[in-house]
């Protein structure tokens, strides 16, 4: 990285306070253990390699790097540097700003709460979506990473910093790979008793083949398969970006005239949720959504996170003059709110664009440079004005991000499965519950749906089938799973309405792609109660001293379970097989059923 240095700055993993251990010797949890290697690999696979790597020389951040070091492909050079022990943040930036010239990686592992405010002291710009992370908790094997365009650490100085990423152990694994899993079922014969071409024997292989979009990345199935059943048994990623896998499957004609072994393709295309979102602007002009976005904002449920962005509104005169730093200022503060919202537990994030929060490559253009204004019912966008200039930024959004996804991509989908973490929403309330519901029902409003004739599914195929599936009902007991799918039911009720008088077919169910719990019952007193039981994450829990629950100092909280994917024994042959699944065959029979009688 020429005229760049880049800062990486890592929490030690988890420790333990044994009594009667100074503080300084505290040695790792278990839990500590288990994540410093998942970080050091993370490091490894992302090309993350410093060139130097400055310790503290408590135990517990030698113990870190000990398990970080091994995955790393070549061994950097290492000090142990006393001043990042209990420092305050101007001593940890004298440490940086100290680094010699030859250094253009850094990495330091230290302590809470000098990190964190290192971290907010030196990021200026950047991953907002991390950065609304990072304020809200620098937790144990937290990793920031700032890039410094300077070519000499002497340069570092308070906001300059650009904040590429935020990573924590739990955020390497998002949650349950339902196209991983849907894949490796299939591909690995599997038993999937409603999937009737399965259950009657009538599939005789599934096979992947060759790419067939030059322009798509390949979707990673085997490396998201490998991160399921590994040592470590991790959840892959999260969706951050399109990309494509195909599948054939060689089965036997049930009946009929054409009965007799055939072939099906099956191209599967992945892509974040946040883009599907945008799909409801495309019936919306500037002004509508302008006023729809203003007024979510004041709802009771979400005015904490958009603050910021509500205070600076009246200064944004629709009218004034279409100023580019105004129009700028706007925009980051509106994607501040954004990213908090999808930060906060207490919300569910359902407001587009979705690219405010995954900008890649358009990071800066004017494309996603624009935000609501407080416009009137009777105000319009004129040209020559600040409203005018955010109207045609917001077409340029639709024209250059929305329209190219939903013509190159999602125009050709013929069947369509949309997940919803309904749980999530649950756990966030009412308020959440209903933003959840108008979302949903003007993502599918703008889905092209109704039966294909032979003509229209060459050239302008229909969305046949939705499926509205409520994810995580490993999470639940089975006797909760018929609520679970009322709920979704409920949520996509009216838009489905529409769908299915449009001739299209809309099933809605709760579903585990991956079932990491197992159902077990407990005695409470005279009642014997059903209950899940399951692997926890390597997450948050109650500090191990109870004085550090007063401490103002220090950062944690109790959050709901995240559990590990199953740990699944080799079939008699020594072959891995695929992990267990709640009505994953029933989703599959709805979807591509019919194409296999």
């Amino acid at each position: 990285m020429a005229d760049m240095r880049r800062l990486m700055l890592l929490r030690h993993a988890k420790s333990n306070w044994p009594e009667g251990v100074a503080d300084r010797e505290r040695p790792l949890a278990t839990r500590g253990r288990e994540a410093a290697p998942v970080m050091g690999r993370y490091l490894a696979e992302e090309l993350l390699l410093p060139d130097l790597v400055l310790v503290s020389p408590a135990r517990r951040t030698q113990e870190t790097w000990q398990l970080v070091a091994p995955m790393l492909p070549e061994r950097p050079a290492v000090q142990h540097e006393p001043r990042i022990y209990e420092a305050k943040t101007q001593r940890l930036l004298a440490v940086v700003q100290e680094t010699g010239p030859a250094v253009r990686t850094l990495l330091m592992i230290g302590h809470n709460p000098g990190f964190e405010e290192l971290a907010a002291l030196l990021t200026g710009h950047g991953d907002r979506y991390a950065a609304a992370r990072m304020s809200q908790k620098y937790p144990t094997c937290g990793l920031a990473v700032l890039d410094f365009a300077v070519e000499d650490w002497r340069d570092v100085a308070p906001r300059g910093g650009r904040l590429d990423r935020f990573v924590t152990p739990a955020s390497l694994g998002e949650g349950p790979d339902e196209c991983t899993a849907l894949i490796q079922n299939l591909i690995e014969g599997a038993a999937l008793p409603v999937l009737k071409a399965a259950g009657e024997g009538r599939i005789a292989r599934v096979r992947l083949v060759p790419q067939p979009d030059p322009d798509i990345p390949r979707f990673p199935y085997e490396a998201h398969r490998a991160s399921l059943s590994g040592p470590e048994r991790r959840w892959p990623d999260s969706t951050r970006r399109i990309s494509e896998l195909r599948v054939e499957i060689d089965y036997e004609r049930a009946a009929g005239w054409f009965k007799g072994p055939a072939t099906l393709t099956l191209d599967i295309v992945d892509y974040p949720g946040e883009w599907l979102l945008d799909l409801a602007l495309i019936g919306l002009d500037y002004k509508s959504w302008s006023r729809q976005a203003v007024g979510d904002a004041r709802k009771a449920h979400r005015r904490a996170a958009a603050a910021a962005w509500l205070a600076d509104l009246p200064a944004r005169d629709p009218a004034g003059a279409p100023d580019e730093m105004a129009a700028e200022a706007a925009s980051d503060l509106f994607k501040a709110y954004l990213a908090r919202l999808r930060a906060d537990p207490e919300a569910v994030a359902v407001t587009p664009p979705g690219r405010f929060l995954m900008p890649g490559d358009l990071e800066g253009s004017p494309a996603l440079t624009f935000a609501p204004l407080d416009l009137g019912a009777d105000t319009e966008p004129q040209a020559g004005t600040l409203a005018g200039l955010m109207a045609e930024r917001f077409e340029a959004y639709k024209r250059v991000v929305v329209a190219p996804f939903f013509r190159d991509h999602f125009a050709r989908l013929d069947r369509q499965i949309v997940l919803v973490d309904v749980l999530a929403a649950l756990d966030a309330g009412a308020p959440a519950l209903a933003d959840l519901e108008t979302a949903l029902g003007q993502a599918l409003a703008a889905f092209q749906v109704g039966r294909n004739s032979w003509l229209s599914s060459l050239f302008a195929p229909r969305i046949e089938r939705v499926l509205f599936a409520a994810t995580k009902a490993d999470h639940v007991h089975h006797s909760s799973h018929d609520r679970l799918a009322a709920v979704m039911s409920h949520l996509v009720g009216r838009a489905a309405a529409r769908a299915q008088g449009a001739g299209a077919r809309v099933e809605s169910m709760a579903l585990a792609a991956v079932r990491a719990t197992r159902e077990v019952r407990i005695r409470q007193g005279r009642e014997d109660l059903p209950a899940i039981a399951g692997v926890p994450e390597a997450g948050d829990e109650l500090p191990e001293r109870p004085e550090a629950v007063f401490d103002p100092a220090a950062s944690w909280q109790i959050r709901a379970p995240r559990f590990r994917p199953p740990l699944v024994a080799p079939d008699a042959g020594g072959r891995t097989r695929p992990p267990p699944q709640i009505r994953l065959d029933r989703a599959l029979e709805f979807l591509i059923g019919d194409r296999l009688a």
